[in-house]
């Protein structure tokens, strides 16, 4: 089952408008006053590759694993290596769009951080397929 990305507004506001401008000013330059093209390639990439994280991020959970997807960045996590799940507002570079995550401990360091937009559903799949039992926020 696939689950999208929650996305906070204020996240997408401090993530688009910015680039946006600069891509805008980049098409000014370029194109209305023939300057400078790079800037434009530049912003052009840029933006593309912002978009694909934006609407790239989702969760999908298979039988045995979930697959955490975050536009080109691709991982794995194996129920079985699952250690422990947490709520959190945790703010460290993730694949979430939201600050309104889940923390998963799996292996022996390692961790992500996700946040499904139908938070609810998400947790009560894992804990159908799994013996792992999330601590709630308090």
């Amino acid at each position: 089952m696939r689950y999208n990305s929650k996305r906070d507004l204020w996240l997408g506001l401090l993530i688009w408008l910015p680039i946006t401008s600069g891509f805008l000013m980049s098409v000014y330059s370029a194109f209305i006053t023939k300057e400078a093209i790079t800037p434009f390639i530049v912003f052009t990439v840029i933006l593309s590759f912002i978009a694909w994280i934006w609407f790239g991020t989702y969760y999908v959970l298979k039988e045995t694993y979930i697959i955490v997807r975050c536009g080109p960045f691709r991982e794995r996590i194996e129920f079985a290596d699952i250690k422990s799940m947490k709520e959190t507002r945790n703010a460290l570079s993730s694949y979430a769009l939201s600050l309104d995550r889940i923390q998963i401990k799996y292996r022996k360091f390692g961790y992500s951080l996700i946040s499904p937009i139908n938070k609810e559903d998400f947790i009560k799949e894992i804990e159908k397929k799994s013996s792992i039992k999330i601590v709630r926020r308090e």
